[in-house]
């Protein structure tokens, strides 16, 4: 006995001294080894005992209970079926422990009620344990509160993942500890509330209590409505300081009961009148937090009524006018009855409820006063409160439910107001400034709402816009308008020069460059038909700007002018790519050139990155679609920009195959050129791809292989044999230089590894047959797979286990056998289970677990005998740490969870075996 508590007193030292010294440490090495300690004790079967002993004790280090608290819950849910301990004593001890711990901070008994609840739901051993809990803390007044804490997590815990309950048994516990004591709970919940007036602990309790139990929908809403509970939740809804809990009660019963006619109806009948009360109290409240509340409880009310409040407006008007005047009180509550407004604004506009639209039209266009002024002091003082996103749907509600027309109408006269009120200076005020930044804002809103009986006063409005005065905020809400006004542009003709005009005219000013590109982009995108007859100047105005501005701008320009060319004749593109071209081809001839190179004035870097932008250009010309079908040797203007191109290319590939953002940039060139003249230039492919097979012998850029995956996609069919086996020789020789990485510089080349296991899926997909091919080098694939599987790069996993999935699927997993080495299809299971056990904490952050146990769920549907074959084998290989009964046990769970069709429940089972697993190695290292 005396050696029992000597062992205690050291365990309880040591246990302290690293706790402390964790809390305390400096040194980085030496907080991860304390923090591995505490890892491991937790798991051990003396933190049982250790963590109830020191709850029960007088120690003064709330951290270091807190601590024992949360490893006694951890046990419970991770080890109860482990416990050599009766779980009946240990609910025991767990009840004693809140009775002594009931006025220590919140977080223990916090996590106490939590060890308690899952013990309830976890222990079969435990029967009635609600009804036991509850008898137990009714007879001792101080325990009342603890005790609605208690109940409070039972439906919350009951949806807990970390329990891993199956469905069959989380409805078994479901039907134990709520349905069958439901109406006891409601009795309870009713007779305290009213007994709760003066201890506001307890209220806060019992609050929590009834809403977590509608929230995990363990109480059901007419229960709430026909018990005294409906009573007091009323009660307490009119109170001045409201608690935020009875606002998320009603919120869930409205909610909950909108489902049911009768219950709903039910439910309007008791908080109707309390909401009409609580209309008349608004204009005397002061804090912000109570009128959210009220504002988010006003508008779930609204929402989830809505067709009664349509349909019945005059009786329920005074809904809209709250909401209104919470907006008027505190306009930041629109971010959140904003959204009953838009619901609002849309069922009132489908058909068979137009009818009632007119009586929402004053709501509505008080709404609108009052967005516009919120509007216009926001913007004047640069306010970012109120996401911009909410004036524009708000906008946007208010014109779709008053007159479109009269407002477009009034807008424009606004505009054409406001421009007329100058100063005795001719000049435009600071005022009228903002009054036109914010009505052309309100236009921007609606862009996207106008139709096509809109198109005068647009093209009105448009024909403003030079007219505008010149700041920044009006500038670029300008340019945003014409960029989403291009379809609509396009479609009814209006202005387009004009708009393209002012568009250009800001590309040259810095400050609004950057929002006049992207408008341009959207501008020529829609309307780049109507602007052929511009590209003489767009040319010259990329030619004066090439060297001037920076790679994104020159890059948005050209992808502008790239819009347009499509629309141009055969010869006309002739035309305009050699003129865009020629200065691009005449600087790269520069850059490239030996003399060029070598001038010691030249920095190499900046040639580099020259050549890279240019590249880069070029690329975009080649993603101009061919419009006409042609024929494979007729002649075309982007064909010939390729061969114009293609020495150069070549010569930059030989002279910059050590800059790898340059070889980059020229291998995206060509997967653009590829994916638009596919077969047009299949014959200088060939040649490239016996170039840089050799050259990723040499750099092993990863570029390389997006280069071959690309052609693999598009040129791998097994009826052209000449292609296929060409295709097939320069993947081994790519899987060559893969195989061939020194395994002590491999993890350098993570994303070639990553590239190269992509390629391989691509060729399973593109030719299945591959796999039973003379050629095939499967085997030798699998063999390196299994290797690079435990490097510690989820990328390259991720990339291997769907090439697994391509492998294993229905087409091949019943033939693979015949083909490939069975051992080899052993060795490949094994391994990526054995990668899920041993990374089952990590991976489950991930869709790494997903992943891997939706291929082993295929491989179970195809070849399930063989798959427990080869799990049970690799579970003997654990046999110092697993029982004959535990391999049996993670055999059947796995069996299961596959007849479930559950690759969740199947990462569970293997998270399970690695907890038990690290628990059996932590047991040994102790008993040695």
């Amino acid at each position: 006995m005396t050696t029992g508590i000597m062992d205690m007193d050291e365990n309880y030292n040591h246990l302290l001294f690293i706790f402390n010294s964790l809390n305390n440490s400096n040194n980085y090495d030496t907080y991860q080894t304390n923090l591995k300690w505490l890892e491991d004790y937790r798991k051990t079967d003396n933190a049982w005992f250790m963590s109830l002993e020191i709850l029960k004790s007088n120690e003064e280090n709330l951290d270091l209970k807190l601590f024992s608290s949360q490893t006694l819950r951890q046990k419970i849910i991770y080890e109860l079926q482990y416990l050599k301990q009766d779980a009946i004593e240990l609910k025991n001890s767990i009840t004693y422990l809140l009775y002594i711990n009931k006025d220590k901070s919140n977080p223990i008994l916090t996590q106490l009620c939590l060890a308690l609840s899952d013990l309830a739901i976890l222990c079969d051993d435990w029967n009635n344990p609600i009804e036991e809990i509850c008898e137990l803390f009714e007879k001792n007044t101080e325990m009342t509160s603890i005790l609605f804490q208690f109940l409070a997590y039972i439906p919350e815990e009951l949806n807990n993942k970390q329990l891993k309950l199956s469905e069959r048994k989380a409805k078994i516990k479901e039907e134990v500890l709520i349905s069958n004591i439901v109406n006891n709970i409601v009795e309870i919940l009713s007779y305290y509330s009213m007994e709760a007036n003066n201890n506001s602990r307890l209220k806060s309790n019992i609050n929590n209590c009834i809403y977590n139990w509608i929230r995990y929908k363990a109480i059901k809403p007419l229960k709430i409505i026909k018990s005294p509970l409906m009573n007091y939740i009323i009660k307490e809804a009119i109170n001045d300081e409201i608690d935020e809990v009875i606002g998320s009660i009603i919120n869930e019963l409205i909610i909950s009961s909108s489902t049911s006619s009768e219950t709903n109806k039910e439910l309007l009948n008791y908080i109707t009148p309390t909401i009409f009360e609580l209309s008349n109290h608004i204009k005397y409240i002061s804090s912000k937090e109570v009128l959210l509340i009220y504002n988010l409880m006003f508008e779930t009310y609204a929402e989830y009524n809505i067709y009664t409040i349509i349909k019945n407006y005059n009786d329920f008007k005074f809904i809209i006018a709250s909401l209104i005047e919470l907006y008027s009180i505190y306009p930041n509550s629109i971010e959140i009855s904003y959204r009953f407004f838009t619901i609002l604004q849309e069922q009132l506009n489908n058909i068979g409820y137009q009818n009632y639209k007119p009586q929402f039209v004053e709501a509505y266009s008080v709404l609108q006063e009052k967005t516009l002024n919120l509007y216009k002091l926001t913007s004047m003082n640069n306010d970012d409160e109120i996401s911009l996103e909410v004036f524009e749907v708000m906008f946007q509600n208010c014109f779709l439910m008053l007159n479109e027309y009269d407002i477009l109408n009034s807008l424009y006269e606004s505009l054409k107001n406001e421009l007329c009120n100058k100063t005795n200076q001719n000049e435009i005020s600071e005022d009228t400034s903002n009054n036109i930044e914010v009505h052309l804002f309100y236009l921007y809103s609606i862009i996207f709402n106008i139709n096509n009986d809109h198109q005068n006063i647009i093209r009105e409005i448009v024909k403003m816009i030079p007219y505008f005065p010149n700041n920044e905020k009006i500038n670029n809400v300008i340019i945003r308008i014409i960029g989403d006004l291009s379809e609509y542009s396009f479609n009814n003709n209006i202005e387009i020069n004009e708009q393209l005009n002012y568009l250009i005219s800001f590309l040259e000013n810095e400050s609004n460059r950057y929002q006049g590109f992207a408008s341009l982009l959207e501008f020529t995108k829609y309307c780049g038909m109507y602007l052929t007859n511009l590209l003489d100047e767009f040319c010259n105005f990329y030619i004066k700007v090439i060297n001037v501005y920076n790679y994104q701008d020159i890059y948005d320009l050209l992808k502008s002018i790239c819009n347009i060319l499509i629309y141009v004749s055969k010869n006309d593109l002739y035309y305009y790519l050699n003129k865009l071209n020629l200065p691009l081809i005449e600087k790269l001839q520069l850059l490239t050139s030996d003399e060029y190179i070598n001038n010691p004035n030249n920095n190499i870097n900046n040639i580099a990155y020259d050549i890279q932008d240019i590249i880069s250009y070029i690329s975009l010309f080649f993603t101009i679609k061919l419009n006409e079908e042609i024929d494979i040797s007729e002649n075309h203007p982007i064909i010939e920009l390729y061969n114009n191109y293609h020495s150069i290319l070549v010569r930059i590939l030989d002279l910059c195959q050590n800059d790898e953002n340059i070889v980059e940039e020229i291998c995206n060139c060509y997967i653009e050129i590829m994916n638009n003249c596919t077969y047009h230039i299949y014959p200088t492919i060939e040649n490239l791809l016996e170039r840089i097979v050799l050259m990723h012998k040499n750099t092993k850029y990863n570029c390389y292989l997006w280069v071959f995956t690309q052609s693999i996609k598009l040129y791998m069919n097994e009826s052209k044999e000449d292609i296929y086996y060409f295709l097939l020789d320069i993947f081994n020789k790519f899987t060559e230089t893969v195989f061939s990485i020194n395994s002590n510089e491999i993890m350098n080349y993570s994303h070639v590894l990553e590239e190269y296991f992509h390629l391989c899926n691509q060729i399973i997909i593109e030719s299945p047959s591959y796999v039973f091919n003379d050629q095939s080098i499967i085997s030798e694939i699998l063999n390196f797979s299994v290797k690079c599987l435990d490097l510690n790069l989820n990328k390259v996993r991720y990339e291997i286990i769907d090439f697994y999935s391509e492998l294993f699927n229905s087409r091949n997993v019943n033939m693979l056998s015949g083909v490939i080495n069975y051992d080899i299809i052993k060795n490949v299971i094994k391994s990526t289970i054995n990668l899920l056990i041993e990374n089952i904490e990590e991976f489950l952050s991930t869709d790494l677990s997903n992943e891997i146990s939706s291929l082993l769920l295929l491989i179970y549907d195809n070849s399930n005998e063989e798959l427990l074959d080869i799990i049970k084998e690799l579970l003997l290989d654990y046999s110092d740490l697993l029982s004959t009964e535990d391999i049996d046990d993670v055999i059947e769970s796995f069996t299961n969870a596959c007849r479930n069709n559950d690759p969740y429940e199947i990462s569970v089972v293997f998270e399970k075996l690695k907890y038990l697993l690290n628990k059996r190695k932590i047991s040994n290292n102790i008993q040695q």
